[in-house]
């Protein structure tokens, strides 16, 4: 996820794999319910029909070699990984200025890109 959109907060994916798999680890780590996921999910597609967050598609081809040019040229002093450097990319290409995650490698990534990372 993304922040820096006009009128919204860019989200790759509808919603993003990744938003969806830390949602679905904290459920098998017992830091939340799958019951509470039904909510969290309804707020999301709200925010999205609210167009608080805009769903956004990049081409896989431009993503993959952007992804490794990045790969090139960052990883071996990040440590970033594919899915970081993916998401990072995706940032990149949607032109977004602040970035959301809690990933150090992806925060390390960013940072180094010049994207801010925000806090929420």
């Amino acid at each position: 996820m993304a922040f820096g959109e006009p009128g919204g907060i860019a989200l790759h994916g509808a919603p993003s794999a990744g938003v969806k798999e830390r949602v679905l680890a904290a459920v098998f780590q017992k830091r939340m319910t799958a019951a509470e996921t039904v909510g969290l999910w309804r707020g999301v597609e709200t925010d999205i029909a609210n167009g608080v967050l805009v769903e956004h598609t990049v081409p896989l081809v431009d993503l993959f070699r952007a992804a490794e040019a990045l790969v090139q040229l960052h990883t071996a002093e990040t440590g970033a990984r594919t899915l970081d450097i993916l998401h990072v990319a995706a940032a990149q290409a949607l032109g977004v200025t602040d970035l959301v995650t809690f990933d150090q490698r992806q925060q390390a990534l960013a940072s180094r890109l010049g994207l801010r990372l925000a806090t929420i």
